[in-house]
């Protein structure tokens, strides 16, 4: 492998862990902004001025008790955090990748390979459509040849942070 295609190959590695991170990051942001501006739309007090049904707020209350329970469960801001700390980590070995300019020595590509294994090594479990989202995302802007792309349908490229779909790719 020449030293351009070691670049391109950190580039493209690199360019999909710091995305990933970042499209797991804000959909965990975006939960908990979720659940907290629903608790505080829908908590009882709110309900009871808004409605003198008993009944609707109780319903409500349990409804915000649930996705609070779900919200604390999951660890959303914590996940949120832990995202955003290893895209950070991404970012900064683009930065160092940056620095060495447009060439590569063997033990500094090797050197990167083992860094980012690192960081793999702290990553939660990866849902691997979204990691392939990310590929095809991160081929469109290095305009990499299309038939190196993931069919992946528009539906569940788009829930890909919410459900653990299956690979798209085609063994």
């Amino acid at each position: 492998m020449t030293s351009s295609e070691q670049v391109f190959q950190c580039q493209f590695h690199l360019g999909i862990g710091s995305y990933y991170h970042m499209l797991r990051q804000s959909y965990f942001n975006a939960w908990h902004r979720f659940v907290s501006a629903f608790s505080l739309i829908f908590s009882t007090s709110a309900v009871a001025i808004i409605s003198s049904k008993l009944e609707i707020g109780i319903f409500c209350a349990a409804i915000v008790a649930v996705l609070q329970a779900v919200d604390l469960i999951i660890d959303t801001r914590g996940q949120g955090s832990l995202h955003n700390d290893l895209r950070n980590k991404y970012l900064m070995l683009e930065h160092e990748l940056l620095n060495y300019g447009s060439a590569l020595t063997e033990l500094q590509f090797n050197d990167l390979q083992m860094k980012i294994k690192s960081i793999e090594l702290q990553e939660p479990p990866v849902r691997k459509l979204l990691l392939e989202v990310c590929h095809d995302d991160i081929a469109r802007r290095l305009k990499v040849d299309k038939a190196y792309f993931h069919n992946v349908h528009w539906f569940k490229a788009n829930t890909a942070n919410m459900f653990n779909w299956p690979s798209a790719i085609k063994d």
